[in-house]
């Protein structure tokens, strides 16, 4: 009679401490998962903040090509070549140079 009284004891416990410990694994899960998140979404934060800012560094300086204009010397032995560049910018252009077909075009400002 015993025996059966602790064997009815035993299969009384055991689903609460199942119940327990999924609880227990579930508010874990979520806890890890939050964590997760957090240094996710605050890497991928740093990350676009550092891409904005080397955006922003990069258009200080905008030139934009508004046209050209040339003139041709006695049977082509010269060639002159007006080039209209502005700067949309916020900072001035500075060591700007001029390659023409990959060359570098040594030129006085």
């Amino acid at each position: 009679m015993m025996l059966n009284f602790e064997a009815r004891h035993r299969k009384g416990v055991t689903p609460i401490i199942a119940v327990i410990l999924l609880l227990m694994m579930t508010i874990a899960i979520a806890g890890l998962s939050y964590v997760f998140i957090q240094r996710y979404q605050s890497n991928l934060q740093s990350t676009t903040e550092n891409v904005t800012k080397r955006s922003e560094q990069a258009f200080k300086v905008n030139l934009k090509v508004e046209g050209y204009n040339t003139t041709c010397g006695n049977a082509s032995s010269w060639v002159l070549v007006r080039i209209n560049v502005r700067n949309s910018g916020a900072e001035p252009a500075r060591n700007v140079q001029l390659f023409i077909d990959y060359a570098l075009i040594n030129c006085s400002s």
